[in-house]
């Protein structure tokens, strides 16, 4: 047996990639390991033993498959190739791989059987009736958890079809057995029972060959219950496939003026154009009574010629010469969308009307299907023209796609969100209010919703929130501005943010001015410059500006320094400001001390299950997670960022 040699970088396995004594629950819920972990759970098998078994199938002719004693020297390579890659190698002798099948079945912490089934398992193979024994373990195998009779089904088909090429590799049901037993028929290795287990291994082989064997021989009939599962599991994510491949398709898929939808909206507008007419008329405005009789008619009977005026569709914001022309960029996906949101929305035609001169509601319209389809990675890259599943089940919006209406229903919310930004800017751009509103959208389909109604909730709350701020008492504090306040230009700050962050600093700050010391925009990224400038000067602000535009940071204590441990003391705080400019801030839990560390390579803030924010040497990449020290969540959506503007600012009562 040749030895094959594999490039395999050792020194960067993290403890996620580990395959190999790793609990089966735990690895088919890991997506490096598990293509379908986050998309159906009886899908979910590791990816590197569904190749392996592949690869045995292919090469099921092999003389003495599964007979052949392999040395570690061979089947430790091919293990931490598995491990360091997160799939199967090419080239493999078939006798290592079935080693490495073997070596992974035994050195599951949980078997497959699981222990506390153990002796039932073994019960039902010694019952006087085979047909008894083969209906027990139906049961048995049903009962197991997901994970484990997925595993067993697909481990038992492929070696049922490795079987069937008996004249080739001569391997027949009593000698597979007898090599699986030891690996699969066996009790949860503890402390306390593993020399028992080790002086009883070759007795409980035995028995539990009996189990393998009658497992193998009536597969078809034991594991029918999970393949029938499976298929079912397989037909509801192919039709989950092709429901989100719709959505890109459906922007290019024409209008026509019969369509159901397109009549739907008409009539919806007729009808409000109608109703705006009669009230003009209670307010002694006969003129308007032909116009009425009119837009009666056309409600009434809708004709596709009566689709087509154009003047109607005009009085609601719709600009184009044409009805249908309103949707050459949106096509059916931009239909669908608006008519549902006129359906759905008892104010959505009195929010066109009163929006017709401010901006073309067809083109907002348009930009906003693409900005959802870019929110939720939908749309189709140059680098990924297809969808690639596996990183979109790994997205926290995953479990909206459940509702057929998602997309529809975000729709309906992105219009509103829009329309507040729009409303609330003193001078509304209609790019700058489309970014504004695509990063809150993110920031709301970031936070893991169950539903679309769960984010509908989420955006009244802070909308209801920035209601309240917006009228509460103007204070003194509330109108600092950065000419008053700051010493130094800010590419990270405004007057809102300055006055939010004033109110929660020590009293001791909030009499001083605030003191630019570091700027990675003046002083360039590097940490060492940072300490540098920083040296000697406490309290200090640190602020970060990440690549989405999130702001946050925090308030540290002490002074930044190289030290081995952390420092800092409970007046430190860390914070973030969400999209609509509100101020999260998150203070000493007293979980424990850890406040602020500086290495040479990194700066942090908190600690305790993760870092509050982590900050490599280079000031541009980091992390954040939910932290012990200030009871926080992750300060971004997916926890990495990626900086763009750094600053420290200090506090002087010297205002030269």
């Amino acid at each position: 047996m040749a030895m094959l040699h594999y490039v395999v970088s050792l020194q960067g396995i993290k403890p996620w990639q580990h395959v190999f004594n790793v609990e089966l629950s735990f690895l088919v819920k890991n997506p490096y390991h598990t293509r379908h972990a986050f998309i159906h759970p009886y899908l979910a098998v590791p990816n590197f033993l569904v190749e392996c078994l592949d690869y045995l199938k292919v090469h099921a002719g092999t003389p003495r498959l599964f007979r052949t004693t392999v040395s570690q020297v061979y089947v430790s390579p091919v293990k931490d190739y598995i491990e360091a890659n997160g799939k199967f190698p090419a080239h493999v002798d078939a006798h290592v791989a079935s080693a490495v099948v073997l070596e992974f079945l035994r050195h599951i912490p949980e078997p497959l059987i699981t222990s506390d089934r153990y002796d039932a398992f073994i019960a039902s193979s010694r019952m006087a009736n085979e047909a008894d024994g083969v209906r027990n373990l139906t049961c048995l195998v049903a009962d197991l958890p997901v994970e484990y009779k997925v595993t067993m089904e697909v481990v038992f088909g492929a070696l049922a079809e490795i079987l069937a090429h008996a004249d080739e590799n001569g391997l027949n049901v009593v000698a597979l057995s007898i090599a699986l037993a030891p690996a699969i028929v066996r009790k949860r290795e503890t402390r306390e029972n593993k020399s028992q287990m080790q002086a009883q291994e070759v007795r409980m082989a035995a028995i539990g060959a009996h189990v393998v064997e009658l497992l193998l021989l009536h597969h078809t009939v034991v594991f029918q219950p999970v393949r029938d599962q499976i298929v079912k599991a397989k037909e509801e994510f192919q039709a989950k496939q092709a429901f989100l491949e719709m959505f890109p398709a459906m922007l290019k898929q024409p209008v026509r003026t019969d369509d159901a939808d397109m009549m739907s909206i008409w009539t919806t507008l007729a009808a409000h154009q109608r109703q705006l007419e009669q009230e003009a008329l209670q307010l002694d405005q006969p003129s308007m009574g032909s116009t009425t009789d009119g837009c009666k008619s056309h409600v009434d009977a809708c004709n596709d010629w009566l689709v087509e005026d154009a003047a109607l569709w005009q009085r609601f914001g719709f600009r184009e010469g044409t009805a249908l022309a309103n949707f050459n960029v949106g096509g059916q996906l931009l239909l669908q969308c608006v008519a549902f949101f006129l359906r759905t929305d008892p104010t959505g035609c009195q929010l066109l009307a009163e929006r017709v001169n401010e901006y073309n509601m067809g083109e907002a319209f348009a930009a906003l299907v693409l900005v959802l389809l870019n929110v939720l990675k939908l749309a189709p890259t140059p680098d990924q023209p297809s969808l690639d599943f596996t990183l979109l089940s790994m997205e926290p919006f995953w479990e909206i796609f459940a509702d057929p209406s998602f997309f529809h229903k975000l729709f309906a919310l992105s219009v509103r969100v829009f329309d507040y930004n729009w409303t609330m800017s003193p001078r509304p751009e209609f790019g700058r209010i489309l970014e504004e509103t695509e990063a809150q959208m993110t920031w709301l389909v970031q936070r893991s919703p169950s539903s679309v109604e769960d984010l509908v909730d989420d955006w009244m709350l802070y909308r209801q929130q920035a209601a309240t701020k917006a009228t509460a008492e103007q204070t003194a504090k509330e109108t600092i501005t950065m000419e008053t306040k700051l010493l130094g230009k800010s590419a990270i700050l405004s007057d809102a943010f300055v006055a939010e962050l004033d109110q929660v600093l020590p009293i001791t700050c909030q009499l001083c001015q605030w003191k630019l010391l570091f700027s990675n925009d003046v002083h360039g990224s590097s940490l060492l410059s940072l300490l540098t400038l920083c040296k000697g000067q406490s309290p200090t602000l640190i602020l970060l500006k990440e690549d989405r535009g999130i702001v946050f940071g925090g308030f540290a204590s002490d002074v930044w320094q190289v030290s081995g441990n952390y420092h800092g003391n409970g007046e430190s705080f860390i914070f973030r400001f969400t999209p609509l400019g509100k101020l999260d801030r998150f203070a000493w839990s007293r979980k424990n001390n850890y406040f602020q560390l500086c290495t040479e390579d990194s700066l942090v803030m908190g600690g305790g299950n993760a870092f509050g924010f982590f900050l490599d040497a280079d000031l541009v990449h980091g992390t954040t997670g939910k932290c012990d020290t200030f009871a926080s969540n992750p300060l971004v959506p997916g926890e990495a960022f990626s900086c763009t503007n750094v600053e420290v600012w200090g506090f002087t009562m010297d205002s030269r």
